[in-house]
């Protein structure tokens, strides 16, 4: 599939991640399985999704506590358009912003730039990545995931952290014996 629209992410110190909608379900939510975790006490496990429909992006809120919003409007399901501003529950650490490839083009090719655009070119918090994924380790531990998801996160952030590919975790397991939890990149997202 070839990708034309991205999520612009801005996480609570104004680093930005552009993650491309590559795949017909893109998942939201708490969880570090999601395709965006996204840390945060209003957030739900499973919060949202965005689902490619017939050429259309749309966001589907999945019976989510706090609830899904476009533009300030509380949403169920909702077709994106470029620009969009989407937020979970009650979460304003966070910023979320749709973006379509070819209205942004668009836009480009007049001279206009998208805040997105602007905030990746000008990234002039780059040296606060490390006490960024500290946070939102220490957020995570706060808001009492399982300590799998802990783990996973504390994995993510060091392999991001590091610019690496992979990153390897040993645990025992129940029997007590040492295993090899291996992480390895898939489309802009730590697995």
């Amino acid at each position: 599939m070839r990708t034309r629209a991205y999520i612009v992410y801005t996480d609570r110190l104004g680093n930005v991640k552009r993650l491309p909608l590559a795949k017909p379900v893109f998942t939201i939510g708490r969880y570090s399985d999601n395709d965006l975790p996204v840390v945060s006490e209003s957030v739900s496990r499973h919060h949202a999704e965005i689902v490619l429909e017939e050429g259309a992006y749309y966001l589907i809120d999945k019976g989510s506590k706090s609830g899904t919003f476009v533009n300030g409007q509380a949403v169920v399901r909702q077709e994106l358009r470029n620009r969009d501003r989407i937020r979970l529950g009650g979460d304003h650490d966070h910023g979320i912003q749709f973006e379509d490839a070819r209205a942004t083009a668009c836009a480009e090719e007049q001279g206009i730039r998208s805040e997105g655009a602007q905030s990746s070119r000008i990234n002039a918090r780059a040296e606060l990545q490390y006490l960024a994924k500290f946070l939102e380790v220490n957020q995570a531990l706060k808001i009492s995931l399982s300590i799998d998801e802990v783990l996973s996160l504390i994995v993510d952030a060091a392999v991001e952290i590091t610019g690496a590919e992979r990153g390897a975790l040993l645990l025992p397991n129940e029997r007590g014996e040492i295993v090899l939890v291996q992480r390895e990149m898939e489309s802009c997202r730590f697995r």
